[in-house]
């Protein structure tokens, strides 16, 4: 005659049963999880594609502005990218000083500094991540090719997903900065701001300044705008003047102007100061450049 079981026995299929059941809802847990994580996973990697292909969009519009906008400080610094490196007055440096010249070098690297600040102040306002960038130039009949190079790729990470697209630009800009820099220095070797001055000296004491304006007037040409702000005689033959030199580009285009806070088309305009004479009687004015 068979016997029932004991609670030993009975306890052990019980623990069977409970095990059995708890590995089932385990592995459900899991298929669940990794389900959850998978779903998850996925939209966030669509929400990624979807925000790099708007950076990639947005990307040669930042380019753009960056151009422009550095090639329009670079010009309005005279070429330098501190002002304050040479004298200077509101932020305009002296490129000739009686027989002292401050001709800017090294151009290129001082565009580099001014686009590369450009570029990383509008992609960060855009919350653009940009990878470390080489910058190369091709001067052509149209203005400029640029090209933006890295060895990193652009990245975009949410959560737990992560993806990755080629980071190498470019762009067909107008403008050339660098051949307007080369048309100032070539208009202060030919000196003839100098010459101009020294054309009023046959004018009496009251209509030198006058002459003097009306010499260096003469001078302008398409492109170039002289604006004498000083004029100072002893009148006993000796003159001195102080001239604001703008070179600009034909075209315009969107950029920011510091003093009058606006942002509109407005012409890249070089500016650089000289003073002139065949006696110093102008004193050198200078402040410190915030911009």
């Amino acid at each position: 005659m068979m016997k029932g079981l004991g609670p030993v026995a009975i306890a052990a299929v019980v623990m069977v049963a409970i095990t059995l059941i708890g590995g089932i809802i385990i592995h459900w847990a899991i298929g669940e999880n990794e389900s959850v994580v998978r779903s998850v996973r996925e939209r966030e990697i669509i929400k990624l594609i979807n925000d790099m292909e708007w950076n990639k969009r947005t990307m040669p519009q930042v380019l753009e502005y960056s151009f422009y906008q550095s090639s329009y400080s670079l010009a309005s610094k005279g070429g330098y990218f501190n002002s304050n490196e040479v004298p200077s007055f509101n932020c305009v440096p002296y490129w000739k000083v009686y027989d002292k010249n401050y001709l800017p070098e090294n151009i290129e690297e001082n565009f580099n500094k001014t686009f590369l600040k450009y570029l990383n102040d509008y992609a960060n306002a855009l919350r653009l991540g940009l990878p470390l960038y080489k910058i190369s130039y091709q001067e052509n009949d149209n203005g400029i090719f640029v090209e933006l190079t890295s060895d990193e790729n652009l990245e975009m990470e949410r959560g737990i997903a992560k993806i990755e697209d080629e980071s190498d630009f470019s762009g067909q800009f107008n403008v050339n900065i660098f051949k307007l820099v080369e048309k100032g220095k070539d208009f202060v070797k030919e000196d003839k701001i100098s010459s101009a001055v020294k054309n009023s000296l046959g004018a009496s004491c009251e209509e030198i300044k006058n002459k003097v304006v009306a010499e260096v007037k003469q001078l302008e040409t398409e492109g170039i705008e002289l604006d004498v702000e000083d004029v100072q005689t002893d009148c006993g033959g000796h003159v001195a003047a102080k001239v604001l030199v703008k070179i600009s580009d034909t075209g315009k285009y969107p950029v920011y102007d510091y003093i009058e806070n606006t942002t509109e088309l407005r012409n890249i305009q070089l500016k650089f100061y000289i003073i002139t004479g065949n006696s110093e009687l102008i004193n050198l004015e200078t402040n410190v450049c915030e911009n």
